[in-house]
Parts: structure tokens; C-alpha cells; sequence
């Protein structure tokens, strides 16, 4: 963005990927996912919750191209990176599981999504309450 390099920084490229993603315009959002990756995972090392947040987010926009390789080692990347650092049952960790599951479905491997959906959606039901949306 201006070439600054503080962790608030990341945090705004990482929002403003997400907002570029929104609109469709999946190429500029790569390169500022990539960027709002990179930069935290030097400053504040592989495991940290926001390099984890911003792998996941980079997994669903390659999810949404069609990159399935790129979207299952990043999506994998968070998932493992939150069991290990927050626990199977974080909610973060649930919408890890989601997307990968989510991913498998978009690659017809039904049998892996069929295992993990359920326990991704019963498992955020059970921390949000059933009511959340």
C-alpha cells in the first residue's frame, strides 16, 4: 500500500484485499493477500494468529479462482497453524475446517467434505449458539 511495514499496516492490506475480493477483482487481491501475508509472517513468525488469518483468507481467494492447489495449501496451512496454536474446538480453527471442507467439495472429493462439514457446522453452532448467523 505505501510501503510501510508496521503490523497495522498488514491489517489494512488485508482488509482492503478482502474488499477487492468482494468486488471480483481477484488479481489486485491476490497481490494484496500475498502482501498482507508476507509481511506479518517476517515480523512476527509463521504460527502468529493474524499470518494464519491472512492464509486463510488467501486459500479462499484462491478457492474462488479456481486454484485449488494454491487454496489447499493455504487453507491447510491455517487449519494446522490453528489446531496448533488455538485448539480443535476455537471457532477459528471450525472455519478452517469449513473452508477446507468447502474446497474439497468444490474438487468433488465428497467423501472428505462429507466428514468435515458436519463437524465444522455443529462445532461453531455449539460455541455461537444456534441463532447466530
Amino acid at each position: 500500500m505505501n510501503g510501510r511495514t508496521t503490523p497495522e499496516d498488514f491489517h489494512l492490506s488485508k482488509h482492503f484485499g478482502q474488499i477487492l475480493q468482494r468486488q471480483g477483482r481477484y488479481e489486485m487481491a491476490e497481490e494484496t493477500h500475498v502482501r498482507a501475508l508476507s509481511g506479518p509472517e517476517r515480523l512476527l513468525g509463521t504460527d502468529h494468529p493474524a499470518v494464519l488469518t491472512s492464509s486463510h483468507d488467501l486459500g479462499s481467494l484462491y478457492r474462488k479462482q479456481g486454484k485449488y492447489a494454491q487454496a489447499e495449501e493455504c487453507s491447510m496451512r491455517a487449519l494446522t497453524g490453528r489446531k496448533a496454536t488455538l485448539g480443535d474446538e476455537h471457532p477459528e480453527t471450525y472455519l478452517s475446517l469449513l473452508s477446507v471442507a468447502s474446497l474439497s467439495y468444490a474438487q468433488k472429493r465428497y467423501e472428505f467434505a462429507s466428514k468435515h462439514y458436519p463437524k465444522a457446522s455443529e462445532g461453531l453452532s455449539m460455541l455461537l449458539g444456534p441463532e447466530h448467523d
